[in-house]
């Protein structure tokens, strides 16, 4: 990347390569990692995924590279989704994340994924919709990106087939929003 004339090396995420690409300019949000080998640029084209960095990078064991190695096999909405819903499987999925990895990032940042001010717990997670877990979980998923209860609720009430799975329903709660 070139900022007034001096060019930096930045380690983006898939997901910020594939928004930057076709366009001139770019906004990004860097986080500066020193180290006592040097210094490391990261970017991320929202905040969201950059707050979701600053996150995983506080689980023991994670640092930057491999931070950003996860957010490129995962959107951040859907790492705070598998997270909020305790789902293993699709963090195993994730190149460079192992089961005990897996394991790690869901028991350190379960509480610290923000609905808003307010943190997720369990009760709140089972106290949303009385609509089903797919329900629940895009709710929660959308209240994790910023949005309030209701303006969750509502997004998702605006999905026509509610018994598709959690990403379905997100993704189309998203669209529709």
């Amino acid at each position: 990347m070139e900022n007034n004339g001096i060019g930096y090396d930045i380690f983006v995420t898939s997901d910020t390569m594939s928004k930057c690409q076709q366009k001139d300019e770019v906004q990004l949000f860097v986080y500066m990692s020193v180290k006592d080998d040097g210094i490391s640029l990261f970017g991320f084209y929202d905040k969201a995924e950059k707050e979701m960095f600053l996150k995983l990078i506080t689980v023991s064991g994670i640092g930057p590279k491999l931070a950003s190695s996860v957010l490129s096999g995962i959107s951040s909405t859907k790492l705070a989704l598998a997270i909020a819903s305790s789902d293993h499987a699709t963090l195993n999925k994730i190149k460079g994340v192992g089961k005990k990895t897996a394991e790690r990032i869901i028991l350190e940042l379960k509480d610290k994924i923000t609905i808003g001010d307010n943190m997720v717990s369990n009760f709140d997670i089972d106290n949303i919709s009385n609509m089903g877990d797919n329900v629940n979980d895009a709710i929660i998923a959308l209240m994790s990106l910023g949005l309030t209860k209701e303006e969750a609720v509502k997004a998702v009430n605006k999905v026509q087939d509610k018994t598709q799975s959690a990403e379905a329903i997100l993704t189309e709660a998203l669209k529709r929003g």
